[in-house]
C-alpha cells in the first residue's frame, strides 16, 4: 500500500509540474518550487525526468541571475509527441491527430451510422484511428494516446458510458471494445465536459477559472470549469440540464424516455422532430 500512495503521489506531482511548464513560456526550477509548493529536490528529480526519460521538457538557455549562477529555463515540448482525438458523435464521428501543441497533422471524417449498433460504430471509429494514423505518417511509437468525447452519461469509477439516449446505449465499456483493435492508451469522457476542456486551455476559457460551457446540437448539455478544473459532482454527471422537464405538459418525447425535456424541446433533433410533427 506504502509503494502504491508513492507511486500516486509521485505521479500526482509530476503532472502539477508538467501542467505549470505548459502553461508558460519558460521556467526556471526555483520559479517551480514557488509555484508548486514542492521541494527543490522534488523538482529537480521531476524536471530531469521530464527531460531524460519523457523527453516532454527541453531547456532553453539561462535566466537574469538576481545574484549567483544564472537560472536554466526550461520550456514544453510538445511538437514532436502526438495524440489521436475523436469526436464520436450520432451523426459524424471526427478524427485528428495533433501534436502536443494542438497543431493538426490530419483529420478525417466518416458518418457514424449509429442505427447499424454499438459494435458496429465501435468497429468504425476503430477503423477510423488506423486511418488516421496511416494518413498523419507519424511513426505508431510517438502516439502517446486516443482521447474521446462521446456524447452520454459517463460513470468514471467504472469507466464505462452508463447511459446514452442519443445512441442508446446502456453500460458499454468503449474502452474494453476499442482495445481489441487499437494498440494506444485510451481515456474518454463526455463530449460537453470535454468541449469545456477545450475551451479552458485553447479557447475563451483560458482567461477565466470558473465557467459553464453550453454545448446545443443534437443534444444539449453543459460542461462546468470550477477553479480552473472540470466539475463532476457528486455521481460525476454534472451539466446534464438537456433532461430537466421544462415542459410537463408537453406531448414531445425525449430519447431519455421523458416527455417536455429541455433536449427534446430545443435541441436540433427536438426541433426537427417538431417540424415533421407539424408538416404529418
Amino acid at each position: 500500500m506504502a509503494k502504491l500512495d508513492a507511486t500516486f503521489i509521485n505521479t500526482t506531482n509530476k503532472i502539477k509540474v508538467l501542467d505549470i511548464i505548459r502553461n508558460s513560456d519558460f521556467v526556471s526550477r526555483a520559479e517551480l518550487v514557488k509555484r508548486s509548493h514542492l521541494s527543490a529536490p522534488t523538482i529537480t528529480r521531476i524536471v530531469d525526468s521530464l527531460i531524460n526519460q519523457e523527453k516532454m521538457v527541453e531547456e532553453v538557455g539561462t535566466g537574469t541571475s538576481e545574484g549567483g549562477r544564472p537560472p536554466s529555463l526550461i520550456r514544453f515540448s510538445g511538437s514532436d509527441k502526438y495524440v489521436i482525438g475523436i469526436d464520436l458523435g450520432t451523426t459524424h464521428i471526427d478524427g485528428i491527430v495533433a501534436n502536443l501543441d494542438a497543431e493538426v497533422v490530419t483529420e478525417m471524417r466518416i458518418p457514424t451510422f449509429v442505427e447499424s449498433g454499438y459494435h458496429e460504430v465501435i468497429g468504425r471509429t476503430a477503423l477510423l484511428i488506423r486511418d488516421l494514423v496511416d494518413r498523419s505518417g507519424v511513426p505508431a511509437e510517438k502516439i502517446l494516446g486516443v482521447g474521446m468525447a462521446v456524447a452520454g452519461l459517463v460513470d468514471r469509477k467504472r469507466k464505462i458510458v452508463e447511459f446514452s439516449p442519443d445512441f442508446g446505449w446502456h453500460q458499454v465499456d468503449i474502452i474494453s471494445d476499442l482495445r481489441v483493435e487499437v494498440p494506444y492508451p485510451i481515456v474518454f469522457d463526455n463530449v460537453t465536459r470535454v468541449m469545456a476542456l477545450g475551451e479552458l486551455h485553447y479557447g475563451h476559457g483560458h482567461q477565466y477559472e470558473s465557467f459553464i460551457c453550453i454545448n446545443v446540437g443534437y443534444g444539449i448539455g453543459a460542461g462546468v470549469i470550477s477553479e480552473g478544473k472540470p466539475f463532476y459532482g457528486a455521481h460525476g454527471m454534472s451539466g446534464e440540464f438537456g433532461h430537466t422537464v421544462v415542459d410537463p405538459y408537453s406531448d414531445a418525447r425525449c430519447l431519455c424516455g421523458n416527455t417536455g425535456c429541455l433536449e427534446a424541446l430545443a435541441s436540433g433533433r427536438g426541433i426537427s422532430m417538431a417540424a415533421q410533427r407539424s408538416l404529418a
